[in-house]
């Protein structure tokens, strides 16, 4: 016999356990068949705690359904988490008036038969300002701004900066890298839909990582798993630096306003998220 590697994970046990207990409490009180969480340091990218549901008994494989790591490697629909993307994109690019003012409610996609509604049935909130359109999550906002403001190659170039549609690995573990409708259908719909999150997917960890330009001035960090892998000699073989910063993908002016919105998004009375104060 010979003594392996020790293998150090960044994990935070009391925020692991913490994690694992919640999760099933969500799952039960919930009902719902699939669920994944994360937290990571946004400054250095430390991974703290990480799992999914549904579980398996680790001294039963037979219990062992689902074979896919949701939090790495399951790539969805995330929704309205894709809005602020769009608002730096159109501040960056000089096109951003917060003030001004557009039609809420429904909106026609041009060359097309599709009309996009907010998400309280088309209602919409009559005409109201670019930044009360974050704050009230509004898809029409998101259109206007795609169709008639942002440059669209700049915005998607954003999006693949933030590490987007690409699958990659994070210490040897597989990330899935989501897709883009619009790569392959050229649609007007699919276009506009992405600003939203919507014909297109992501994995719970690459939004992880994207959101990490709110902590880091426009700049994601790097997440990662393992701490340093110890020989059996004590010799360490690996040590993990870091705080791998990208490029500058957002300016400080832009992700200081939209940061601005999302916490107007919790603490304002008509911000959609304000039931988590």
């Amino acid at each position: 016999a010979v003594n392996g590697d020790s293998i150090y994970l960044s994990l935070d046990s009391e925020l692991q356990n913490m994690l694992e207990t919640k999760l099933d409490e969500a799952m039960e009180k919930s009902g719902a068949s699939k669920m994944w969480c994360g937290f990571m340091d946004a400054h250095t990218g430390r991974m703290l705690a990480m799992a999914s549901r549904p579980d398996f008994d680790l001294t039963d494989r037979s219990s062992l359904e689902n074979w896919t790591d949701l939090f790495l490697t399951y790539a969805y629909e995330v929704g309205s988490v894709a809005k602020p993307f769009v608002y730096m994109t159109a501040i960056d690019q000089g096109v951003y008036d917060g003030s001004a003012t557009y039609q809420s409610g429904t909106i026609k996609v041009n060359g097309t038969n599709n009309t996009v509604r907010d998400w309280n049935y088309g209602q919409g909130w009559g005409t109201i300002t670019f930044d009360e359109g974050l704050v009230r999550s509004s898809n029409t906002a998101i259109v206007t701004l795609l169709q008639d403001k942002v440059d669209f190659d700049d915005y998607t170039n954003r999006l693949k900066q933030l590490g987007f549609f690409q699958s990659t690995t994070i210490d040897g573990l597989s990330v899935a890298g989501g897709v883009a409708a619009y790569e392959s259908t050229d649609s007007p719909y699919d276009k506009v839909s992405i600003g939203f999150g919507q014909a297109s997917t992501y994995s719970p960890i690459q939004i992880l990582k994207a959101y990490s330009v709110f902590a880091n001035d426009g700049r994601t960090v790097e997440p990662y798993f393992v701490d340093r892998i110890v020989k059996a000699d004590g010799t360490v073989s690996y040590s993990a630096t870091g705080r791998e910063y990208s490029d500058q993908i957002f300016s400080s002016e832009a992700v200081a306003h939209v940061s601005e919105l999302m916490t107007r998004v919790i603490n304002d009375e008509i911000g959609t998220g304000k039931t988590y104060q």
